[in-house]
């Protein structure tokens, strides 16, 4: 403690407070009494006295030395980061409890079958409510969702928080995960705006954006994993990704049955988010000099097959036009008459810029034909006029 108490007046202290205590020379012998299930070890008996003799006789002194430099762990500013993004998309935070009703985690598929392992539970909870360490952040999700849709035409909320995974023998896997939600009308009346104005709810094509959006804000490599099925969702209007045998994301639609048992309009939207998965394949900021060179910009329109993926286009044009590709822009998506049936069309401009010196005309076209190519042999699309 940095005083001397004096031994007569610590077994006094002691016996106030019910314990035995004997002193034999410099030892100590105190039994605490069994109400104190706290006194484990000897700091605890040293605390007690402390307490008691008073802690205004503690010498007051002014720490000296020179301070550590305070570093976060590179995941917590990954979050703070994510955080950041999702709020700037405008979508609201919130904070659930990390102990939940073990009851949630069966409706969250329409047989009642379990999406995540078996989840830690409370030795002795105080309520069934909060009986077990969540595996997932969905349940809490549609939880909130149910609690405010009826107050709310519109429900778009985040929650950046830990799972806990249990591991054989081992502490249970704190695992950093982003989860989103989104459903009802996406878009609030505008001033000005009558009745006459059609509402538009959130879609699939939202939810997309929110994650793709984030990846790019977060610099994150779009990481490619094993394509598995999302239990508790839309089967033809989701997606799952695994990596090293454990589900890393997903994202689509709230199969309808369990948007019922939840009280929730069919048109539910929800993603994970593994995020030290995404940190791991997120590419380091970059700084260089800003170009001294004018850019050329070329637009090309392009037709594919209508189950191809914008993903596929864009990573087959930038895969061609290399680094004097400076920026991909997508300006139009069409698909009508004139481009045929399961058929569609997207209108790309393409921002080039070469680091050493000006393109030349020929510079320019032959890397256009060289992005043109690529897709008209990779993906069999077909290039507009």
């Amino acid at each position: 403690l940095g005083i001397e108490v004096p031994p007569e007046e610590t077994l006094d202290i002691l016996r106030r407070l019910q314990f035995t205590a004997a002193a034999d020379g410099d030892t100590l012998v105190a039994t605490p009494p069994v109400v104190r299930t706290d006194i484990a070890i000897a700091e605890d008996i040293v605390e007690e006295v402390g307490r008691v003799a008073g802690y205004d006789r503690l010498p007051v002194r002014v720490p000296d030395g020179p301070l550590p430099l305070a570093e976060r762990h590179p995941l917590e500013e990954f979050r703070e980061r994510a955080r950041d993004a999702l709020v700037g998309f405008g979508l609201q935070e919130i904070v659930a409890y990390s102990l939940i009703d073990p009851s949630w985690l069966r409706m969250l598929t329409a047989d009642g079958s379990c999406i995540a392992p078996d989840p830690l539970r409370v030795v002795n909870p105080t309520t069934i409510a909060q009986s077990v360490a969540r595996p997932t952040l969905r349940a809490s999700m549609l939880d909130t969702a149910r609690r405010n849709i009826h107050n709310r035409g519109s429900i778009a909320i985040f929650e950046i928080s830990p799972v806990y995974l249990p591991r054989r023998g081992d502490l249970p896997e704190e695992r950093i995960t982003a989860a989103i939600l989104l459903t009802g009308n996406a878009e609030p009346p505008k001033d000005g705006e009558t009745w006459l104005v059609r509402e538009r709810t959130w879609d699939l094509h939202d939810l997309d954006g929110f994650v793709r959006g984030l990846a790019d804000l977060l610099r994150v490599e779009h990481p490619r994993g094993e394509v598995v099925p999302a239990p508790g969702l839309h089967p033809g209007r989701s997606t799952g990704l695994s990596e090293d045998g454990s589900t890393r994301l997903v994202s689509g639609q709230l199969d309808p049955r369990v948007a019922e048992r939840w009280q929730l309009p069919s048109a539910t939207f929800v993603a994970e988010i593994d995020l030290a998965w995404w940190k791991r394949h997120a590419r380091p900021a970059r700084v260089a000099p800003p170009s001294r060179y004018p850019a050329a910009i070329r637009d090309i329109a392009v037709v594919v097959a209508d189950a191809t993926p914008y993903a596929e286009v864009e990573r087959s044009i930038r895969a061609a036009a290399g680094p004097e590709l400076e920026t991909l822009s997508l300006l139009d998506l069409y698909r009508g008459e004139q481009v045929g049936a399961g058929k569609k069309s997207f209108a790309f401009r393409l921002v080039l810029r070469s680091p050493g010196g000006t393109l030349s005309e020929a510079d320019v076209e032959r890397l256009t034909r060289r992005v043109t190519g690529r897709l008209q042999h990779a993906l069999g699309a077909t290039i507009r006029e």
